[in-house]
């Protein structure tokens, strides 16, 4: 979207046309988009770029509450690429806190790479803000958002590169560089972002405190000669991003007797929450049949999250629970497959604390290069989901099938870490949807069972299982 048109959405007669445009179409599916834009275009006399960017901000609101990424999604302004790309509001407020614990009030921080104000909406609520970015309209956008939550006094948008920012005005800064290509592809290695990671070593010098956002799914070694802490962080079970902590914003992360964290797992959740879909980079092919692929690849802390009258408004009924390698890590032992097996929450397993939690929750591991645990007991969610393990087999098609057929199993989600298999090709092989006509007259009937592949000890193995449900 260009300058010109986020200043007409902004505008009354914009504003005038999405409170419209909502009242006519709750709901924008798919299908009805040509029929919004030639409404638009007849009923309020707009041109074609005008009629797409409402049309654009009004399904990215609708988009934004559904997700519950931002509770004051109906008075916000996006474009769809910049929603995207956006931290969530509850995500934005906690990575605030510890800018909080660091920064006086009002002092004076650098949002770079704003966009359309994520993270601005929640450093604003506490300091002095300049949003910098390329995108003449996503700092419009960006501008107007602060003021949704009724801190446009300390938001100032700033049209400039982040290369030529004179950093030195700044105590803080928050670093959001692009990670993906202009036809929407991720960028793995950080210097190929936008602008590269490395631009951040011409700026540490002059701030008192970092943070820098990161995709998950980012090769670690490229980050090992860094001097920041590690953090990644889960959303109600989803793996959502990774962070790094320099300066004084890294020796405030909670750590006791002197000790920092090198890498951090912190999980924020809700009693609303669900069990967890998939990490980010995961696919989620099928509709009857699931897969579920996983890449391959101390403190804890429990805090109830009050809202305060300056808070926006939503669920307070929050949880932060957060591990780190501060207190140090021992190995886990790896063990003969036990009556539940366990799969840590991604962030866990991201942040390479699988041990860590393991040891506190007597589970060990069932293969030494596999972040799956095992255990007599169910873990408690939500930083393991557990299976309750009903069959186990070196990989064989022929005996899997079987034994789902054996089962009464009718759907069945595949899951898998370290095997070569792809669980889409599995689900096809298996072709269960008519299993439950051959199964034993006396198996108990199963709604859904999740079979893992994976290695036992070093071998390739199936693993069928059904989720324990607390």
């Amino acid at each position: 979207m260009d300058f010109e048109t986020a200043r007409f959405v902004l505008s009354k007669s914009g504003e005038d046309c999405l409170k419209e445009l909502t009242a006519r179409y709750p709901s924008i599916a798919a299908p009805q988009e040509l029929s919004v834009i030639e409404w638009l275009r007849k009923h309020a006399r707009l041109n074609q770029a005008q009629s797409s960017a409402i049309l654009e901000v009004a399904k990215a609101r609708q988009k934004a509450a559904e997700t519950n990424k931002f509770s004051r999604a109906a008075e916000m302004f996006f474009t769809r690429e910049a929603l995207e790309q956006a931290s969530g509001e509850e995500i934005a407020a906690y990575r605030s806190r510890r800018f909080a614990r660091v920064f006086e009030a009002n002092t004076a921080i650098a949002d770079l790479c704003c966009g359309i104000g994520g993270d601005t909406t929640a450093l604003s609520r506490h300091f002095s803000v300049t949003g910098v970015d390329l995108d003449q309209a996503r700092l419009l956008f960006a501008a107007a958002n602060a003021a949704v939550y009724g801190n446009a006094e300390r938001f100032a948008g700033l049209h400039e590169d982040v290369k030529e920012c004179k950093i030195n005005s700044y105590l803080g800064a928050f670093f959001d560089p692009g990670r993906r290509t202009k036809d929407g592809r991720r960028i793995n290695n950080p210097e190929h972002y936008l602008p590269p990671l490395s631009t951040i070593h011409s700026w540490l010098p002059h701030l008192k405190g970092l943070a820098v956002k990161l995709s998950p799914g980012i090769d670690y070694e490229k980050l090992k000669d860094l001097d920041c802490e590690i953090e990644i962080i889960s959303q109600d079970g989803e793996v959502k991003e990774a962070l790094l902590w320099f300066g004084t914003l890294k020796e405030v992360g909670g750590e006791t007797g002197g000790k920092v964290a090198r890498h951090r797992a912190t999980l924020l959740t809700s009693k609303k929450a669900t069990a967890p879909a998939r990490d980010e980079d995961e696919r989620a092919p099928g509709e009857n049949d699931r897969a579920e692929v996983d890449s391959n690849s101390a403190q804890s802390e429990n805090q109830r999250v009050g809202v305060d009258a300056s808070s926006p408004p939503g669920d307070d009924d929050k949880r932060i629970i957060t591990f780190s390698d501060a207190e140090g890590m021992e190995p886990l032992a790896v063990a003969p497959l036990a009556r539940y097996l366990h799969e840590p929450d991604g962030a866990i397993i991201r942040a390479g604390l699988v041990e860590l939690v393991g040891a506190r929750f007597n589970a060990l591991k069932i293969d030494q290069d596999i972040a799956y645990l095992t255990g007599a007991t169910p873990a408690k969610a939500p930083l393991m989901r557990s299976f309750e393990v009903l069959a186990a087999m070196p990989f064989s098609l022929k005996k899997l099938k079987a034994e789902l057929q054996a089962l009464a199993c009718t759907s069945v989600v595949v899951k898998k870490r370290g095997s070569p298999i792809a669980p889409e090709e599995l689900l096809k092989a298996l072709a269960l949807k008519n299993a439950h006509k051959k199964a034993k007259h006396d198996a108990e009937p199963q709604t859904e069972l999740t079979v893992f592949l994976t290695h036992l000890n070093g071998i390739h193995s199936a693993i069928i299982t059904r989720e324990y449900k607390a």
